[in-house]
């Protein structure tokens, strides 16, 4: 399910999660698979919508859907919780063509994860992660910021751990950042713990 592209690293976006990060950090942030999956497997995962709206998106999520100036995406944006505690912020865009085309399904999830539509369709590519820490220009950013989500960028800045891959069907691209709060990195520390 592998596709690769130069896009992926613009704007701050790396190849390789930063050296600096611990060995479990660095799992997480490059597990295979639907993110989805390996947090059901730590407790009770549930889905928030935080916002689904028509707008423009930033500037290194343009680049990397390769969106001309100006251009509108359908974007969606959610909040997954492991037994109450949001743990993952997660912002889906395409263009706003594609979201009535080949990506509609974006549009019909609800609380459902989009892994559901994703890794059951063959013709779907998924490219290799690109990795961060969020910074106030990119558009994970806005989603943190939002005023369902207690400010969590302003919160936690300094210690956001990102990444993020395309998806590609029939030419069209679906962008999905996941950044990881720090309340996940503790739930993950006390589970080593004996």
């Amino acid at each position: 399910m592998t596709h690769s592209t130069p896009y992926l690293n613009a704007l701050a976006w790396r190849q390789k999660p930063h050296a600096q990060l611990t060995t479990t950090q660095k799992q997480w942030l490059t597990k295979q698979g639907a993110l989805t999956d390996g947090l059901r497997s730590m407790g009770n995962l549930t889905l928030t919508v935080l916002e689904e709206r028509s707008q423009k998106p930033a500037i290194d999520e343009a680049l990397c859907l390769q969106l001309p100036p100006n251009q509108v995406a359908w974007i969606r944006e959610v909040v997954m919780s492991i037994d109450g505690i949001p743990c993952v912020v997660a912002r889906s865009l395409t263009d706003r063509q594609s979201s009535t085309g080949v990506w509609r399904g974006i549009r019909q999830l609800g609380t459902r994860p989009l892994a559901d539509m994703l890794y059951d369709d063959a013709r779907v590519r998924r490219s290799h992660f690109g990795f961060t820490k969020i910074r106030r220009t990119q558009g994970l950013a806005q989603a943190l910021s939002h005023r369902n989500n207690n400010g969590l960028y302003h919160q936690y800045r300094p210690t956001l751990l990102a990444r993020r891959s395309l998806f590609i069907c029939q030419v069209k691209r679906l962008l999905v950042s996941e950044c990881f709060l720090p309340a996940f990195w503790q739930m993950i520390e006390k589970r080593k713990k004996p």
